[in-house]
């Protein structure tokens, strides 16, 4: 239910990811928070496990268990398609590495606001299948224009202008 509420009033990395409930915190001999005496949270998104579908969802999966870590307290054992990579304990500087990864992967440009702006599995697969399509769709208009010759010929607009048009006849 903080969940939900927190979703509905923050940007969803700036949700916790976790919330745990306590009597009283554990405090040090000097009465300060021991955070060391802290329990760990459940790992997760809150969100049911769906598997990755695509080859795009899978490759994202693989990148965000090796940035996040790969089980036990260093991260999340698994990632599905609903879980949100802040959820799971992503931060800026974590969506930095995962971004650099993708671009290296996919060889795309990716903005990091993407990740930001599509923060589950899926969500971020469909936004980076979009941005591969034209990003090859790019790359294939340039190759064709590249190929394309001048209307006239090769030597087109070189040496003899050819006829005159027809408004150049009229002056």
């Amino acid at each position: 239910e903080l969940r939900d509420r927190r979703s509905a009033q923050l940007p969803a990395h700036m949700v916790p990811g976790a919330c745990v409930v306590l009597e009283s915190l554990p405090l040090t001999p000097t009465g300060k928070p021991d955070r060391r005496a802290l329990p760990a949270p459940e790992p997760g998104s809150g969100t049911e496990y769906a598997a990755p579908q695509t080859e795009m969802e899978e490759l994202l999966c693989r990148i965000w268990l090796d940035v996040l870590g790969s089980g036990g307290e260093a991260g999340p054992g698994r990632v599905g398609r609903g879980d949100s990579f802040f959820g799971l304990g992503g931060h800026s500087l974590l969506a930095i590495q995962v971004v650099t990864r993708i671009r290296r992967e996919l060889g795309i440009e990716v903005p990091l606001a993407a990740l930001f702006e599509s923060p589950t599995l899926a969500e971020l697969a469909a936004t980076l299948e979009e941005l591969f399509i034209l990003a090859l769709d790019e790359s294939e208009l340039e190759a064709r224009l590249d190929r394309l010759e001048p209307v006239g010929g090769p030597d087109a607009g070189r040496g003899d202008p050819g006829p005159p048009h027809t408004y150049e006849r009229r002056t």
